[in-house]
């Protein structure tokens, strides 16, 4: 098919599904849409009204993109589709001629949308005076099958274009500040790992397919939330987590007490085997798996579904101030590979006096690899976000090697990591607001030499390393409170067995719950005298709410494991996702990348998206199923040979 795109058939031919894919509504604004049985919706921003004929109920919304992507969209309509000229010419040809003037007369006002027509209200910008084009929908289009038979109103992006459009959605334009939906998305992936593994457990036959039953029960719940999270309420998701939990402990009850008849016997025991699990080895090797898999498979998603028009962009990374999914998600990639530098491994480091590792070799290569392949291939990438040369494999490998070093030189110790690494966030802070470092960063001045070209990612990795040595010191006090609670539990319990025996332990999840709310109450006052978090700087407020994030779902993986799953088991495909994330990781990159030069997936439909998701998903399960699975104590084992 020739001139083939999705964008002008998105936004001018009819559809199925109009609810879901109609523009420029916003997904989360669906249901409201459906009530008013009308095409669009009605919103305010920056001087554009967008809303219905049939309906004039207000939506608030305060995503800015969308503003700028309708005059990016229908200004590629216009120029492409020269039909639209017919019994127009007059305005047709003035707004079309505004487009390449330098002075750009005409700016859009207004979106009128129906089942018919779009019209498009143009006001120039010195007169006012406001001119009106009408494009009509094509009725011959009816499903997403036309699309290979006909190309009529199908037209195709030039690069220039599409990267106009997409560089408008890369990142939130708005500062977010709200977490509500971060932590419920923590929640809810806590509820599908309890899920699977219950299910592991009750079904000992579904580990012969433990890919499929790891990629509905878990990524497909997760990529619901991505695109549908307004339906994923804080009190719903706990709602389902009690009702089943009561289900499984039911079931349990069940076949413990056909287990105790002797009729019944042989079918209990096969009912209850447990091959093929894994026995964990201690509760911080299963806090911090599934604390790493939370952030991992959520980064593995949102990489690859931050690129689509329909990703809530509240979650993607912020243009600067904020703390979205992804700003987050960046910050617990460091704070995790903290958590998991235990002191037996820190010993290993020392005694070796190696503090180059063979993964600091592998990231400072891969900063490398991704920097010529961007300028290979012209790949198109945020300039705000790192800078030139600069990304995010460098930022790791830097920010690990550096905190080898400090923490050989203060040989590990706590007292000495803490204070150092808090004198280390109050000087930096400092420079921050002395040297006006916010206008540096947002200023668009030339990029003269190496640090100005870089700027946005050396100041990440600086921010990014006091963020490690507060988190490796505050992980140690953590894990050296529950070694002593565990030797000195509460007396009370003492007397109770069987409480003694299994619920003691919910008094840790306690403190680890308390100390998140600790940090985003930190962050909250922050935010009250108007110092918001900022993923480039990884500044204070960010280290903040980034260790509440983490050590939320720190307190529920640990509730998880010790309190409420019947028995101790482990997932072979997490597992192997958890013991090698960086090859996962890179997996998914190129996998990225490769689908970004060969499609242009910001125009798809979101039923498109949501089926490509799935897919990746199984494509990144398959890839991780043919990886070695190595146990914490192996590893470190190996480490310290």
């Amino acid at each position: 098919m020739t001139n083939v795109s999705l964008l002008v058939y998105l936004l001018v031919c009819p559809f199925n599904l109009k609810y879901v894919l109609d523009f420029p509504s916003y997904v989360h604004e669906m249901y409201r849409r459906e009530e008013c049985k009308d095409l669009s919706t009605h919103y305010r921003k920056r001087g554009i009204d967008v809303y219905s004929q049939q309906s004039q109920a207000y939506v608030p919304h305060s995503e800015e993109h969308l503003y700028e992507d309708a005059e990016i969209y229908f200004e590629i309509i216009l120029r492409s589709k020269k039909d639209i000229r017919k019994n127009q010419k007059e305005n047709y040809d003035k707004v079309v001629n505004s487009f390449v003037s330098d002075k750009k007369e005409y700016s859009l006002k207004s979106i009128h949308s129906s089942e018919e027509v779009i019209e498009l209200y143009y006001v120039h910008v010195f007169t006012n005076r406001i001119i009106k084009i009408k494009i009509e929908k094509k009725k011959e289009i009816k499903n997403y099958l036309h699309l290979f038979f006909t190309n009529y109103c199908i037209y195709k992006l030039s690069n220039h274009d599409y990267n106009r459009v997409k560089n408008v959605s890369d990142h939130s334009k708005g500062v977010i500040l709200n977490t509500y939906y971060i932590y419920t998305f923590v929640l809810l992936f806590s509820l599908c790992i309890y899920v699977e593994k219950s299910l592991l457990i009750a079904f000992p036959s579904l580990r012969k397919h433990e890919i499929g039953v790891t990629l509905c029960v878990l990524f497909v719940p997760s990529i619901l939330f991505l695109y549908f999270y307004f339906y994923f309420t804080l009190p719903r998701v706990v709602a389902v987590y009690v009702i089943l939990y009561l289900l499984f402990s039911l079931r349990r009850r069940k076949v413990e007490e056909s287990a105790s008849s002797a009729w019944s016997g042989k079918h209990a025991s096969e009912i209850t085997a447990t091959e093929g699990v894994t026995t964990p080895g201690t509760a911080e090797y299963e806090i911090l798996l599934n604390m790493r898999l939370v952030n991992m498979c959520i980064t593995y998603l949102c990489i690859f579904g931050v690129d689509f028009f329909f990703f809530p962009k509240h979650f993607a990374k912020s243009a600067y101030y904020g703390n979205t999914l992804m700003d987050l998600g960046v910050g617990a990639c460091i704070s995790t590979s903290a958590y998991a530098m235990s002191r037996k491994v820190f010993k290993c480091v020392k005694r070796r006096r190696k503090i180059i590792e063979i993964k600091h070799i592998i990231l400072f290569s891969l900063g490398i690899a991704r920097f010529l392949a961007i300028k290979l291939f012209k790949y198109n990438y945020s300039l705000t976000e790192y800078g030139i040369h600069w990304n995010f494999f460098l930022t790791l490998c830097f920010t690990f090697v550096i905190s080898n070093i400090l923490l050989i030189l203060l040989n590990g110790k706590k007292g000495t990591i803490f204070l150092i690494s808090m004198i280390s966030i109050f000087f930096y802070e400092l420079c921050i607001y002395q040297f006006d470092v916010h206008n540096y960063l947002l200023s668009e001045r030339e990029r003269s030499n190496i640090f100005s070209q870089n700027r946005e990612g050396i100041f990440n990795a600086i921010g990014s390393i006091n963020l490690y040595l507060f988190s490796h010191y505050l992980w140690g006090v953590l894990i050296t409170y529950r070694h002593i609670t565990i030797k000195v539990p509460i007396q009370f319990f003492h007397n109770i067995y069987k409480v003694k025996k299994r619920y003691y332990t919910v008094h840790f999840s306690i403190i680890l719950f308390a100390a998140s709310l600790s940090f985003y109450i930190f962050h909250l006052l922050l935010n009250s005298i108007g110092n918001y978090s900022v993923r480039i700087l990884c500044n204070a407020n960010y280290i903040f709410v980034t260790t509440s994030v983490s050590l939320y779902a720190s307190g529920l993986s640990y509730f998880v494991e010790e309190n409420i799953l019947s028995e101790k088991i482990n997932i072979t495909i997490l597992e192997k996702i958890n013991n090698n994330t960086l090859i996962v990781f890179l997996f998914c990159n190129v996998l990225l990348g490769f689908y970004n030069i060969l499609f242009q997936p910001l125009l798809y439909p979101l039923i498109f998206v949501i089926m490509i998701l799935i897919s990746y998903s199984f494509f990144l399960l398959t890839f991780a199923s043919f990886l070695p699975t190595n146990q914490w104590g192996e590893t470190v084992k190996r480490k310290c040979e």
